[in-house]
């Protein structure tokens, strides 16, 4: 216990990350498991292998894998399916519908999201 207090101060992320996947070894607490779409968390699922990519941490290091020769050659294929919401309140004198206005917040995070995930692979590969 007292390790994983020193990791929650010295590594929150890291912490937090053990935790959540902690509770999935309890077959009891949780007999089913039931998977969604990542949606605002991580809409494109590139922020566990991002996390790989660039951390240290064993057993889940990539990096040390790739130095130790445990990995020739690594391919992400990323697929952003993503549509960019298409309206014409600029055209129009009268505001957004509240429908509109839904849409937009619901679209806009997860595309600067996404983007920004995508973005931190691509400096993290370089």
């Amino acid at each position: 216990m007292e390790e994983a207090s020193k990791d929650l101060l010295d590594n929150p992320p890291r912490f937090s990350r053990a935790r959540i996947a902690y509770t999935y070894l309890n077959s009891s607490d949780r007999p089913y498991i039931h998977l969604l779409d990542g949606g605002v968390a991580d809409n494109i699922g590139l922020r566990t292998p991002l996390a790989a990519l660039s951390s240290n941490d064993l057993p889940w290091s990539l990096p040390n894998k790739m130095i130790q020769g445990k990995i020739k050659k690594l391919v992400v294929i990323v697929v952003d399916a993503r549509t960019d919401p298409q309206t014409k309140m600029d055209k129009s004198l009268r505001s957004p519908s509240l429908t509109t206005i839904v849409n937009i917040i619901a679209a806009v995070p997860i595309s600067n999201y996404s983007f920004e995930t995508v973005q931190a692979l691509h400096n993290t590969i370089r």
